[in-house]
């Protein structure tokens, strides 16, 4: 089976051998952290196919918590004479270790008991789904269809024409955009083919519509460019969602060829062997170190991949990474090689519907390079309980009561 997970030699920042001048943690401390992740990774297998009591279920938490907190320890101690690479792998343990309990935990926890449709109307769909990680349909380009299509292009076109630094789906509000002509004319497909029915078997969960938007990508944009066309790597946008419970339709609105950003899935790659601890600490570098050491997200332009490698070099191998690790990845390496190999490059017409697993699967799309590409992007995450959405506004209130009280002690 395929991994996810790529060595440090495959980054361009680390192409070139490091100095083991600058190295905190040596071959061992390495191991030993390796221990931990493969540590967490085997309790949350266990936790999420267990079928016994609430107790033993409080058990498996309780140890995963125990792992975090060593290696938060062990991290701490080690980097105890860099007090700014300190703050960032401790930040980075942390971000992990919420990342788990919100996005893994707590939906094994409440989500709602599903009964499979499992209809032969979709099964052989079901299956490429499965296998592939995505699957495909095609709407009729009834005369409708494009008329709509057409309104909503030109209307993309006059909202940009002064505008070429990122994609924005703001030219539309997306809380009004459901009731939309050309969204009910996709929904109307999506309800005869079943597609509801079919993705919420692939989740084996109840679903709902989380969003739905316009997304416009064009030849002016300067987000995933740098300085020179050359340097651009070769997976620049590859990626893996963080929201592991959903899955995606995208539908092309307008005929898309090689330079109007068409979508790319590595096949199959939601079948790949994945380290969720692993994930967890790279979503950490992406949204808590990035954010600490230049003041912001990261994205592929403002990043400590390009900015800051003489903290990120000093890192325990397994935490250097990223959700968007495609951005970074050396044109030569195997890993390139591999996704670029395995990618289907969706060059396809108007009125193609996509549905693809972007929390398992390495997937890209957008980066338009002389022309232009008009997709609708519906996103269906699984619903959960009423406990978890009281949980998430309990968090958010002491969220807001910590920051009051933090302000009026000031």
């Amino acid at each position: 089976m395929k991994h996810y997970i790529f060595s440090k030699s495959d980054l361009n920042l680390f192409a070139n051998t490091q100095s083991k001048d600058n190295q905190v943690f040596d071959y061992k401390d390495n191991l030993h952290i390796n221990s931990m992740i493969e540590n967490v990774d085997s309790l949350l297998k266990i936790y999420s196919n267990q079928t016994s009591s609430f107790y033993k279920s409080k058990d498996i938490k309780s140890e995963i918590e125990k792992v975090f907190d060593g290696m938060h320890s062990f991290i701490s101690m080690r980097s105890a004479n860099n007090q700014v690479l300190q703050q960032c792998l401790q930040g980075c343990v942390e971000c992990a270790r919420n990342y788990i309990f919100d996005y893994f935990i707590n939906n094994v926890d409440n989500h709602l008991k599903y009964n499979k449709i499992n209809s032969l109307y979709s099964n052989s769909k079901l299956r490429d789904l499965q296998l592939n990680g995505y699957v495909e349909y095609s709407i009729e380009n009834t005369e409708l269809f494009e008329s709509e299509s057409q309104l909503l292009l030109d209307y993309a076109r006059s909202h940009y024409r002064e505008k070429d630094d990122w994609r924005s789906s703001a030219f539309m509000d997306p809380s009004t955009f459901p009731d939309s002509k050309i969204f009910k004319l996709i929904q109307e497909f999506i309800d005869k083919n079943r597609i509801f029915e079919m993705v919420s078997d692939y989740m084996d969960s109840n679903l709902e519509m989380a969003w739905a938007f316009p997304n416009y990508s064009h030849h002016r944009q300067q987000w995933f460019r740098i300085q020179e066309q050359e340097a651009i790597s070769a997976t620049n946008y590859y990626h893996i969602d963080k929201d592991r419970n959903m899955v995606k339709i995208l539908i092309y609105l307008t005929d898309v060829n090689d330079q109007d950003g068409p979508f790319k899935y590595v096949k199959g790659s939601n079948l790949w062997k994945k380290s969720i601890c692993t994930f967890a600490l790279h979503y950490g570098i992406d949204f808590k170190v990035n954010t600490l050491l230049i003041g912001k997200e990261s994205d592929f332009k403002n990043n400590i991949f390009t900015t800051r490698t003489d903290i990120l070099s000093q890192f325990p191998d397994a935490f250097i990474g990223s959700t968007h690790f495609g951005d970074f990845l050396h044109r030569d390496s195997d890993t390139t090689k591999l996704l670029l190999d395995e990618s289907v490059v969706f060059t396809r017409k108007r009125g193609t519907l996509i549905i693809f697993d972007g929390g398992m699967g390495v997937h890209s799309g957008g980066n338009a390079h002389g022309g232009e590409r008009l997709a609708i992007q519906i996103g269906y995450r699984k619903k959960l309980t009423i406990k978890r959405d009281i949980l998430k506004q309990t968090k958010e209130l002491a969220r807001k009561v910590k920051h009051k009280v933090a302000s009026f002690s000031q």
